[in-house]
């Protein structure tokens, strides 16, 4: 029989309320109102962040102290409230929460809140070198100890070598550092042999316009006609939450005779508008949720509404990401299509189309109501 991995609720049956150790049976209502008469009634056992398991040593100590024994120590409780669950995504569908990682210790595994024992700390202690302060060399038992300015190069080239990036930077730093000769060269000493001339780039290409490059400017520069539109592209996929644009022609991809097809050179010139190597990647998230307040925030700092051609802008996106920018529930919802106001018993026919004036006053009207989300649905499921 296949196995699954447990989901949050399954994980949250199988850790103790009282100690967060993993417990071997879920909680009764008859503990839970002994620990809320006994211990805390604070605590909301519907809460996701809470527990609902109980170990063999709480349920001994529970009934010893609802026996009246004041002597017995019960542990202090965890902070749930400190507890991040993140929500579900198509990128990220595992909890990875600190009832999650105590659910699924395994006999002899490490408990998360588990202190080091000895043996972990001196092994950490002894990953740890010992290095001359003048010459880097390892100072242990056995090993030569040559102080010498030769040795302390050797040790800086190694240590270098293990840090590739961090070895560019320094160099960077230097050369940067340095003053540039006469004839624009600058001169680094080497191992061996002649210094090495450096000759770095002019920083003109590198300066930053102090005037802002609008759509329009590009279609002038490029010699384009005012046949063209902008097309946005936006997409969740990979961890990543992606915006781009590219500039479009509205005659390009026209039907047309086939053509006999024969070799060429590959260049920026031959690749269409619409394909991938035009594109523009004007936003980036990493770990960004395709959800309304995110894509919104978004498009608010591209300030798409302020395009000076945005009766020419067009957005690319899949149905998902087209009921977020439509302002329109998820595709489970009575009304799922961000064309119609088709209901989802009946999606074999087509409904009244929607406008964008319809969906604004179907919003006003929802806000009106009191933005209730259980009544969406007399709104065409439009919430935003």
């Amino acid at each position: 029989m296949p196995t699954f991995s447990k989901d949050h609720n399954q994980c949250r049956q199988v850790v103790c309320t009282l100690c967060m150790k993993k417990s071997d049976r879920e909680i009764s209502e008859y503990f839970i109102s002994e620990i809320k008469r006994l211990i805390s009634g604070n605590i909301n056992f519907d809460d996701e962040r809470v527990p609902r398991g109980i170990c063999v040593t709480c349920r001994f100590l529970l009934r010893k102290l609802a026996s009246g024994d004041e002597e017995v120590s019960i542990p202090q409780l965890y902070d749930f409230e400190s507890i991040l669950i993140k929500p579900s995504t198509r990128q990220t569908t595992k909890c990875d929460c600190i009832i999650c990682q105590i659910s699924k210790t395994k006999g002899k595994g490490k408990h998360p809140f588990e202190k080091p024992s000895q043996q972990e700390v001196q092994k950490e202690e002894k990953s740890f070198e010992k290095r001359c302060t003048k010459c880097l060399s390892v100072i242990a038992r056995g090993l030569p100890h040559n102080c010498k300015e030769a040795t302390r190069r050797e040790n800086l080239k190694a240590l270098a070598l293990a840090d590739p990036l961090g070895a560019e930077q320094i160099a960077s730093f230097i050369v940067s550092s340095k003053e540039v000769s006469s004839d624009g060269t600058i001169l680094i000493s080497r191992f061996h042999g002649k210094p090495l001339e450096i000759r770095p780039g002019s920083n003109a290409t590198q300066g930053l316009s102090s005037e802002p490059l609008t759509t329009q400017d590009m279609i002038n520069i490029q010699g384009l006609q005012n046949s063209n539109f902008l097309k946005l592209g936006i997409d969740g996929g990979g961890s990543f939450f992606k915006a781009s644009l590219s500039l479009i022609s509205e005659h390009e991809g026209e039907p047309h005779s086939p053509v006999q097809k024969k070799s060429k050179l590959i260049t920026k010139d031959n690749f269409k508008n619409t394909s991938v190597q035009k594109q523009l990647i004007v936003a980036i998230s990493e770990n960004t949720p395709e959800t309304y307040p995110n894509v919104k925030h978004i498009l608010d700092l591209l300030q798409i509404n302020e395009i000076s051609i945005s009766e020419k802008l067009v957005i690319s996106c899949d149905m998902k990401l087209a009921n977020i920018v439509c302002g329109i529930q998820s595709h489970s919802s009575k009304h799922p299509c961000c064309w119609c106001n088709i209901d989802s018993a009946h999606l074999e026919n087509c409904g009244q189309l929607r406008t964008f004036g319809g969906i604004r006053n179907l919003y006003k009207k929802f806000v009106k109501s009191g933005c209730d989300a259980k009544r969406s649905k007399e709104f065409e499921n439009v919430v935003h």
